[in-house]
């Protein structure tokens, strides 16, 4: 039994094309043979007399094995592909791995299983330990976490898009097209969850999204506007019949411009062009010559006259100033120190002065000397006020 069991669990069958499907459904009849052929039975006696023939063993109906009863075989792991998850950079998007995980769920997988698929996909960072170390984590937690994670947009938000959405100058109608299909799946998926704050009808998402379609195109797409016009006002209209319809105007667009490019080549209408070109061009080459021409002139009037101030002032007489009669000497200005002195020492030519300079005598300064004169400013004349109160002292009427 051992080597049976080692034999189904060995890789040449699972790498097989039906994963030992065949084999396993092949051991079973094998199994029911044995089972049949060597179970008791109980025979009378004119059985006995009889002699014993060997019966044949029925034909047993194929029937399909679940391999889930089989607990000793290998089982297909839940995987989640399309990319990693990071600490800064995430490869996947929420409504990505929401779908795969509710694609595992209908397949039979476990929560737990689940749990350790979506695990594997994470990068060793922050976010991953904090998972590892959190305990008995379950699926509806670890969903909260990778929401908040990835920074998946509320349902308004999402809606506010839809709805102001527009095609951008380096976008292709198909590429707008698109965008606007992915971000409506977005929508209509977010608001089917419970957890979710507003839900928007979906039938309310077809609208806005149609008429987006409609008003978001660029202006020089105004004809594949006019022509999707029957379609946008349709609500029931389907996304794959929309893309069909762009398709197929953007393909008759593109045939009819080839065929005017292949019609419309007039050699003289390109020969008249190249001329009035060459004129053009020759007119500008004139004018610029013109203007080359006008500034040289200007350039050598202002060198002639240039020219004449210098000889004027080469042949002007020189007229030194007293200044430069001086004789030049080397030897530095030397300035004489100003002396003070007293009478009785400068009538005596006395360098050395100790006395005051105003009474002539030692021990104090001339700034402190009590015999200097005290004489006011108006010593010489009175005021005018003095002399309007004098004439009125004196006046014959007193």
């Amino acid at each position: 039994m051992d080597y049976v069991t080692s034999y189904l669990q060995s890789r040449t069958l699972l790498q097989l094309e039906d994963e030992g499907m065949s084999q396993l459904l092949t051991l079973d009849d094998l199994i029911s043979h044995v089972i049949q052929t060597s179970g008791p039975s109980v025979q009378s006696a004119d059985e006995d007399a009889t002699p014993h023939r060997p019966s044949h063993p029925q034909p047993c109906p194929e029937r399909p094995v679940n391999l889930k009863d089989l607990a000793y075989l290998s089982r297909r792991e839940f995987k989640v592909v399309g990319g990693q998850i990071g600490d800064i950079i995430s490869e996947l998007s929420y409504n990505n791995l929401t779908k795969q995980i509710n694609e595992g769920k209908n397949e039979g997988f476990a929560q737990a299983e689940i749990v350790r698929g979506v695990l594997r996909v994470v990068k060793p960072g922050t976010f991953r330990d904090m998972l590892m170390l959190k305990e008995e984590l379950s699926l509806p937690e670890l969903q909260g976490f990778l929401r908040s994670h990835l920074g998946e947009k509320a349902t308004t938000e999402m809606f506010q898009e839809l709805m102001c959405a527009r095609q951008s100058d380096q976008e292709l109608p198909r590429q707008f097209l698109y965008r606007m299909i992915g971000l409506k799946q977005k929508l209509i998926f977010q608001s089917k969850h419970a957890n979710t704050e507003i839900s928007y009808d979906p039938r309310t998402i077809q609208e806005v999204f149609l008429h987006t379609i409609y008003q978001g195109l660029g202006v020089k797409y105004a004809d594949l506007r006019q022509r999707l016009r029957p379609l946008t006002s349709n609500s029931n209209v389907t996304d794959e019949e929309i893309l069909s319809e762009v398709t197929k105007i953007i393909s008759d667009e593109n045939e009819h411009q080839r065929r005017l490019g292949q019609v419309t080549r007039y050699k003289p209408t390109q020969a008249q062009s190249a001329v009035i070109e060459t004129k053009d061009k020759i007119a500008k080459e004139q004018q610029d010559s013109q203007t080359i021409k006008q500034l040289a002139a200007q350039v050598e009037t202002l060198t002639s006259m240039v020219a004449t101030l210098m000889d004027r002032e080469a042949a002007a007489p020189y007229y030194p100033s007293p200044q430069r009669l001086q004789p030049a000497t080397n030897q530095p200005t030397t300035y004489q120190k100003k002396t003070f002195l007293c009478q009785k020492c400068s009538e005596q030519n006395l360098q050395d002065c100790s006395h005051c300079f105003v009474c002539g005598e030692s021990g104090h300064r001339a700034v402190g000397c009590l015999k200097r004169p005290k004489i006011q400013g108006n010593w010489n004349r009175p005021l005018s006020r003095d002399s309007q109160r004098l004439m009125q002292n004196h006046s014959p009427n007193q």
